[in-house]
């Protein structure tokens, strides 16, 4: 499985320049490529002008990612009645799936909640052969999530996580990848948020022994490639060592 983790660096409070970007992001991928991550609220940049909602394309990307074929994950702002959500949606070309996970822990060091509504559920899936389950930046300090699909081999966290914390980051990632015994990668965007937080390059991945994995990166693109026997080996682990019975 080769995962396309983009650093993307949104233009604040921008969505239509975001979505071009996105798009074009999408085309310039590797052919092999099974799966784009894009970091949370890629359209926006983290955000509370949630009402930046309505000039988002996501549709245009989904339709991108199938004429790839090409899986696509990304964070956006969404609206479901009368409430707002920090959302994001998984898009697997082969099955026409459209899978939708919505922020549970909201981030009230910015004051998150005053404008988005906690979703209430995790989400768990299958692709190429295999269980991924998906978080959204907050929710990597809260382990209790991630046990709730528990026995999923891939977790992805999409984050608007700063550079000032990045210790923190790799120190939860790594947490995550030891306790579930799975493989956990951090997709995080890159410049300067709209209040002059900065981000870097924190995209990262861990495996289910918390060793850090290769990565290779190609422009603002860090790709990521989990072969068979790696499967075979975390599976073989959590047979010898197993904590995940308990």
């Amino acid at each position: 499985m080769k995962i396309a983790l983009v650093e993307f660096k949104p233009v604040n409070n921008k969505p239509e320049k975001n979505t071009q970007k996105m798009l074009e992001i999408i085309d310039q991928t590797a052919e092999d490529t099974d799966l784009i991550v894009f970091p949370e609220m890629a359209f926006t940049g983290f955000t509370m002008n949630k009402e930046l909602h309505s000039f988002q394309d996501t549709e245009s990307v989904i339709q991108k990612s199938r004429s790839k074929n090409t899986a696509v994950l990304f964070g956006w702002i969404e609206k479901d009645s009368n409430s707002y959500y920090n959302s994001s949606t998984f898009f697997d070309t082969k099955t026409h799936r459209t899978l939708n996970y919505k922020k549970r822990k909201l981030f009230t060091y910015r004051g998150e909640e005053k404008y988005y509504t906690p979703g209430n559920s995790s989400i768990q899936y299958e692709f190429k052969d295999h269980s991924i389950s998906h978080l959204i930046c907050y929710d990597l300090r809260f382990p209790e999530l991630f046990r709730e699909t528990k026995g999923v081999e891939i977790f992805i966290v999409i984050a608007c996580w700063p550079k000032s914390r990045k210790d923190h980051w790799k120190a939860l990632l790594k947490a995550r990848a030891i306790e579930n015994q799975a493989f956990v990668i951090g997709v995080n965007r890159s410049g300067v948020g709209e209040i002059g937080e900065e981000y870097g390059h924190l995209s990262i991945a861990y495996d289910y022994m918390g060793k850090e994995m290769k990565l290779t990166k190609v422009s603002q693109i860090k790709y990521l490639e989990i072969d068979d026997d790696f499967f075979k080996s975390l599976h073989k682990w959590r047979k010898k060592f197993p904590a995940l019975r308990e």
